[in-house]
C-alpha cells in the first residue's frame, strides 16, 4: 500500500508518517508533499493507495486538491482523509462535498488516526 500525506507542516508530516509506521507501512511505501500542487505531481508519478491530506496549504490547498482530483477518472475512487484544523461543522459540509472521504481534526491521537485508518488496512 502506497500512502501519500500532504501537509506544508514537517512536523505534522512526520507524526503521520510516526503514526503510519506504528501500522507497519514501511518508509518506502510513505511518501510525502508539502502542499497540493507538489502532492499533484507525486500522485500523477505513483500509484497512490491512500491520501491523508492537509486543506490550508500554499500554492494548491487541500480542498481545492479534492476537487481536482475528483474530476478525474482515475482518482474518483482514491480514498481521501482530511487532517486538518478546520474544525468548523460548515468545514466538514464542505470537504465532504468536495469528495473527501474522511475527515480528522487536529490536534490528532495516534489513536484517532489509526482507527480511522483501519478500514483502509483490512
Amino acid at each position: 500500500m502506497k500512502i501519500l500525506v500532504v501537509d506544508d507542516s514537517q512536523i505534522m508530516r512526520n507524526i503521520l508518517k510516526n503514526i503510519l509506521r506504528e501500522k507497519k507501512v514501511k518508509d518506502g511505501e510513505i511518501l510525502e508533499a508539502p502542499d497540493g500542487r507538489e502532492a499533484f505531481d507525486l500522485l500523477e508519478k505513483n500509484c497512490i493507495d491512500l491520501l491523508l491530506l492537509d486543506w490550508n496549504m500554499p500554492e494548491l490547498n487541500g480542498i481545492e486538491l479534492v476537487q481536482i482530483l475528483r474530476d478525474r477518472e482515475k482518482y474518483k475512487d482514491l480514498p481521501i482523509i482530511m487532517v486538518t484544523a478546520e474544525a468548523a461543522k460548515y468545514n466538514v459540509v464542505e470537504a465532504i462535498k468536495a469528495g473527501v472521504t474522511d475527515y480528522i481534526t487536529k490536534p490528532i491521537t495516534g489513536v484517532t488516526i489509526l482507527k480511522k485508518l483501519d478500514k483502509f488496512f483490512k
